[in-house]
């Protein structure tokens, strides 16, 4: 599942916040995200939960600059 999880990563690396994921975070910090996953669905549901307030705010700061 994690493969599945970097490749959707990778597939949607321009939105909502998923190029994060891809640049800042290894196999075991993902691994420990999803850990009580039972399918990817739910995998990419529990990431896009932990993201989602990492990627509101930066582009919160992205719109503040000039």
């Amino acid at each position: 599942m994690l493969k599945q999880l970097i490749t959707h990563a990778v597939d949607n690396y321009e939105s909502d916040g998923w190029d994060i994921m891809v640049e800042t975070m290894d196999d075991s910090d993902i691994e420990s995200i999803i850990a009580h996953c039972e399918s990817l669905e739910e995998a990419i549901d529990v990431m896009k939960t932990y993201l989602q307030p990492i990627y509101e705010n930066r582009e919160e700061i992205r719109s503040t600059a000039w």
